[in-house]
């Protein structure tokens, strides 16, 4: 799980920073960039659910006071509440890009 949650990190970074470097056409800017952007997101939300789901599995092998389960807890609030926030954006843009697909072609 950790070289999957490191893939999917990596790979969403030189996706959004594949955005930056590049050069693009105006009419890149129709086509390329949203997937692009779309991949990108995508990835990055993945790459955080793995990392979560890496970062829980570390924690219940380890399971050994009580008081860490607190702290893990607390730990995990603000990853949580980033997640919940950055979903419907990704879902909104997902959606905008299937209309806009849709009625260009």
């Amino acid at each position: 799980m950790d070289v999957f949650t490191l893939a999917l990190s990596l790979s969403s970074v030189v996706m959004l920073l594949s955005i930056f470097t590049s050069s693009f056409d105006s009419s890149d800017f129709l086509s390329v960039l949203p997937s692009k952007l779309t991949i990108g997101f995508t990835l990055l939300f993945f790459s955080l659910l793995t990392s979560m789901i890496t970062f829980l599995a570390s924690i219940l092998i380890h399971l050994e006071k009580k008081w860490t389960a607190t702290l893990y807890v607390v730990a995990f609030f603000p990853v949580t509440v980033l997640a919940l926030m950055q979903f419907p954006f990704n879902a909104a843009f997902v959606a905008n890009l299937k209309v806009y697909f849709f009625s260009v072609y």
